[in-house]
């Protein structure tokens, strides 16, 4: 689950190294060989930058430590004034405990500059686990491969889904049509239009649910479906 998070933690990475010059952890290499990459000690944070997709893509070798980015979405990163770097990630201190300390450091001094001139902070936010990928990592790395296994515990996985979709859709309908519909704006409305409007307002939330749905994989927002759910 860490080395999922690298992705989402590359452009922070980035704008704290550049709002943070004298940084310790974070370093910025052009180039790094995949013998770099799988020698890189954990600790310490590589901005790994290529040219094009295409050299990112034929680097196999993978490290949680090491972020790789393409050199011209680094060259376009700019940091707002007044930048903290934080994490909402329970996780983040046990599996960074240095660049943790470096930061509670950092943030204080970005926090003092701020209030002596009288302007408001921003945040970026770091990442320690993409928890979300758990399930496929179990999937795809612990499971055997090749008895059916792998299927039968997606397709009980895909069935809790769906009751879970199916029971959110159908309390959601019902809070509407009986609590606000019902009793506030058509009191003496027939059953059979209750109904109809219940199911109309499934398909409303399952549009809703759709179009929210690409936003639930932004770092910004949280990095767990479940936080959002909650």
């Amino acid at each position: 689950m860490q080395e999922e998070s690298v992705k989402d933690n590359a452009a922070v990475f980035a704008k704290y190294l550049k709002a943070n010059a004298g940084t310790q952890l974070v370093v910025a290499r052009e180039n790094v060989s995949e013998d770099e990459i799988a020698a890189w000690s954990a600790g310490k944070f590589a901005i790994a930058l290529y040219g094009d997709e295409a050299a990112i893509k034929a680097v196999k070798v993978r490290n949680p430590f090491v972020l790789p980015m393409l050199k011209e979405d680094f060259d376009k990163v700019s940091v707002k004034p007044h930048t903290l770097f934080k994490s909402d990630d329970k996780a983040w201190t046990s599996v960074m405990p240095a660049l943790a300390a470096e930061l509670e450091v950092f943030n204080g001094g970005v926090e003092q500059a701020a209030k002596a001139a009288g302007a408001k902070t921003a945040t970026e936010k770091f990442i320690a686990y993409k928890y979300d990928t758990a399930m496929a990592q179990l999937l795809g790395k612990v499971l055997p491969n090749g008895v059916g296994l792998v299927g039968f515990v997606l397709a009980a996985l895909l069935g809790a889904v769906v009751s879970s979709l199916a029971a959110m859709l159908n309390a959601a309908s019902t809070i509407f049509t009986m609590d606000i519909y019902k009793k506030y704006i058509s009191p003496d409305a027939a059953q059979k239009t209750v109904v109809f409007l219940g199911r109309v307002c499934v398909v409303v939330f399952t549009g809703i649910a759709v179009a929210l749905a690409p936003q639930l994989g932004n770092p910004k927002i949280s990095n767990s479906i479940f936080t959002i759910i909650q």
